[in-house]
């Protein structure tokens, strides 16, 4: 089972602690302003405003993306009801999801194959057939991580058979296998995230 409390007190209190001032300042006042917002169909946020957007696209990607995942967990794992009200935490992340996305021009469905996708500021590689779906968190939402990942994938060809798609499934969440064995996060934070996240399972 899961230690939530472990998680939250080993990995997302001091990774909070650790985000540059502006940052935290803007998750207050997300929080704040984005209280009566809520999820559309495509599972995006709505903005309250135009200038919130603005403050989310000042933050550098590779901040960006690490903040999404400490205040989603900060929230997700903890007991702060400052940002689980209203969901705060999680809009939050969506928020930086948004603009993570359009940076990488990622905001189109992918369909079949092995795509990207964006998740509280990480990468997850999918494998998506008629059949099944998988996939595996490597790396924060970055242009180099996109290139530097992307450039192992797979895509089928053509009108597949059945036996085709089986062979596709089979070498693509093969190399899904590897790239989770062998990943390596560009950012200290999210190692640890990695790291703690294994050890709460054992807890």
């Amino acid at each position: 089972m899961f230690n939530y409390e472990y998680a939250w007190a080993a990995w997302a209190v001091p990774s909070y602690r650790l985000l540059p001032q502006n940052v935290r300042k803007l998750i207050i006042r997300s929080v704040r302003e984005s209280k009566d917002q809520i999820q559309i169909e495509n599972y995006d946020t709505t903005w309250p405003s135009q200038e919130l957007r603005v403050a989310f696209e000042e933050i550098p990607s590779e901040i960006l993306a690490v903040a999404a995942r400490v205040v989603y967990f900060f929230g997700h794992w903890g007991n702060r009801k400052c940002f689980q009200k209203n969901g705060g935490y999680w809009k939050f992340a969506n928020y930086c999801d948004q603009v993570l996305k359009d940076r990488l021009g990622m905001n189109s469905y992918a369909g079949n194959g092995m795509h990207l996708e964006v998740h509280q500021g990480l990468f997850r590689a999918c494998v998506a057939t008629k059949n099944m779906w998988t996939w595996e968190e490597l790396d924060i939402a970055t242009q180099t991580n996109k290139e530097r990942i992307e450039n192992h994938f797979i895509q089928p060809k053509g009108k597949y058979t059945k036996k085709d798609w089986g062979m596709f499934e089979a070498a693509a969440v093969g190399i899904l296998e590897h790239l989770y064995k062998h990943r390596q996060p560009t950012s200290p934070t999210i190692k640890s995230y990695f790291e703690v996240v294994a050890e709460a399972n054992e807890v």
